[in-house]
């Protein structure tokens, strides 16, 4: 294996490692949630690594509609006005964030890990 072979296949390792330890911990904030048919949720919570020219070029997350409404704070019933915090009359709903907070902290951690599979790499092509 040539040099850019070595660092494709880190970066996939990368990428999907990344992925699974994302699922892992979505599924743990679900589990953690009080939030009706959680079960469902999270059984059908998945990835897909998408791989283009061998190199992963996108990660997607699958996960039932009705995760966002629960996200939201909304369903059966109760629009997004009468989520907490929108009207105060009326019987609050609260959102529950089970996927965006996980995302917004791992993000950063998988853009380090590729950054840092290519300095190496191009430091090791290019000895100072």
């Amino acid at each position: 294996m040539d040099g850019q072979q070595d660092l494709s296949a880190l970066k996939n390792q990368i990428a999907t490692q990344w992925s699974k330890a994302m699922v892992i911990d979505v599924k743990a904030k679900i589990k953690a949630l009080s939030i009706k048919d959680k079960g469902h949720l999270q059984n059908k919570f998945r990835r897909r690594v998408i791989k283009r020219y061998g190199e992963v070029d996108r990660i997607t997350f699958f996960y039932r509609y009705y995760g966002l409404f629960v996200i939201q704070g909304t369903g059966k019933g109760s629009p997004l006005k009468k989520v907490k915090g929108r009207n105060a009359g009326l019987r609050q709903r609260i959102p529950k964030d089970w996927y965006n907070s996980i995302a917004e902290e791992h993000l950063p951690e998988l853009a380090n890990q590729l950054a840092e599979a290519d300095a190496n790499a191009f430091i090791k092509h290019y000895p100072l």
